[in-house]
């Protein structure tokens, strides 16, 4: 693998982390507030930020493991 590979993969559950805490804040304002409140509605659309960007990274991390796998199987021996 890659150094980028590696790196991306490094982020990416990173990332997976930060969404779990932003999903159990989230948990907590919606317990705290009514569901319209602008606090609660703030935190969840933090947390749909967080997983489409996190959904980009997967996609961008199979697609880098794709196209080393190519190259690995079309390098001359």
């Amino acid at each position: 693998m890659t150094n980028t590979l590696d790196v991306l993969q490094a982020r990416y559950q990173e990332d997976g982390k930060q969404i779990e805490e932003v999903q159990t804040d989230l948990d907590s304002l919606h317990k705290t507030y009514k569901i319209t409140d602008q606090p609660y509605l703030d935190e969840l659309h933090k947390l749909q930020q967080m997983i489409e960007f996190h959904k980009q990274l997967q996609t961008k991390i199979e697609a880098d493991k794709l196209d080393e796998q190519f190259k690995s199987q079309n390098s001359p021996h």
